[in-house]
């Protein structure tokens, strides 16, 4: 068994030939939730940078996850006989993803889903094959799905001082001169580590502030939601 395969099984699956991230600046994705407005984004530097349908700094995370969608997507078999009614499922397809890898434009176009499959083909090629509907899923997003979600995009070192007001009093505290980690209290009367306030707990909240992400957007305004 190890010694007999076929020329599929001889076959590079990765079939975009991405072989790192980095070699990825540019994305367009076309859907059915784009309406004729592509979703773009451009690598700048380490980031990425949605600029259509909206011009915005998008989540990270997911913006990334569509270069590992591309540099990991597989082909589950080919097909190297296309039939007519295939082909025609490509000329108008349900999603296209058009690439700009090491300056290189390269359109994957992907019809229809047949039994948790997915036929692609690479225009401009005569590569035509399957991939999971888990691979097309990933490119099958709306614009508002790649809205960032971090709260406030900052190093925890940048918190010099945090106000926490409650209902019966505010708790102010700075961050002391030249430490990383050490803080003192303010308000509403002044400690330090000396005497009593812990500066790992401090740091929890600066560490909370920093890593705080939306879990959902809203439409309320902030009267409807009591803020």
């Amino acid at each position: 068994d190890n010694l007999v395969k076929s020329l599929d099984d001889l076959r590079d699956k990765n079939v975009l030939g991405i072989d790192k991230k980095e070699n990825v600046h540019r994305i367009e994705i076309e859907n059915e939730h784009t309406a004729g407005v592509p979703m773009v984004f451009v690598r700048r530097g380490t980031d990425w940078h949605m600029t259509a349908p909206l011009d915005q700094r998008p989540s990270q995370n997911d913006a990334k996850g569509l270069v590992s969608g591309l540099q990991y997507l597989r082909a589950a078999d080919f097909v190297s006989a296309p039939t007519a009614e295939e082909k025609a499922s490509l000329a108008k397809p349900t999603l296209s993803v058009t690439m700009t890898i090491n300056g290189k434009q390269q359109v994957l176009q992907l019809g229809n889903e047949r039994d948790s499959k997915v036929l692609a083909h690479l225009k401009g090629t005569e590569l035509y094959f399957n991939v999971s509907s888990w691979s097309k899923n990933k490119f099958n997003k709306k614009p508002e799905e790649f809205r960032n979600k971090v709260v406030l995009e900052l190093n925890v070192q940048d918190i010099q001082s945090m106000s926490l007001m409650h209902s019966d009093q505010t708790v102010a505290l700075e961050r002391i001169a030249g430490e990383t980690s050490k803080w003192k209290m303010t308000a509403p009367e002044a400690r330090t580590a000396a005497n009593g306030l812990q500066d790992g707990t401090v740091n929890g909240i600066a560490n909370t502030i920093k890593q705080l992400t939306v879990k959902s957007f809203t439409d309320k305004s902030s009267a409807q939601a009591n803020l």
